[in-house]
């Protein structure tokens, strides 16, 4: 994985990006580090008397555009042992990079790193 040695952030150049087929169980047989990005649309947390875990589901646009053809996305984020991860939660747009496996036919990412993607700002 190559970061930003000034800011630590994930470096979208040099990182390989999904493809839709990376999100498929049936078209995938390896598993792969990929970068995705997408709109957190659900979070969920173990409870107490469980052992800690948070997981989002991350809805993830297809790209290149040229893709009209197929559907979006969804990509489960697991975070094991923690109760919550700062910033993510419903609505909250995020870079993930981690490697992709497939747990029941469901693309997953096991502790992924992530950015909190804020929308460009314009000043006029």
């Amino acid at each position: 994985m190559v970061t930003s040695q000034a800011t630590g952030a994930i470096d979208v150049v040099s990182e390989c990006g999904a493809a839709a087929q990376d999100l498929d169980p049936a078209a995938s047989s390896q598993r792969r580090r990929v970068m995705v990005e997408g709109e957190v649309t659900e979070v969920t947390f173990s409870p107490a008397t469980e052992a800690p875990r948070y997981q989002a589901v991350l809805h993830v646009q297809n790209q290149p555009p040229q893709e009209l053809g197929r559907a979006d996305s969804y990509i489960k984020l697991l975070w094991h042992g923690q109760r919550s991860v700062p910033g993510v939660m419903a609505g909250t747009k995020l870079r993930c990079v981690a490697v992709v496996s497939f747990t029941d036919s469901v693309p997953t990412m096991y502790n992924p790193r992530y950015e909190i993607i804020t929308p460009k700002r314009i000043n006029r």
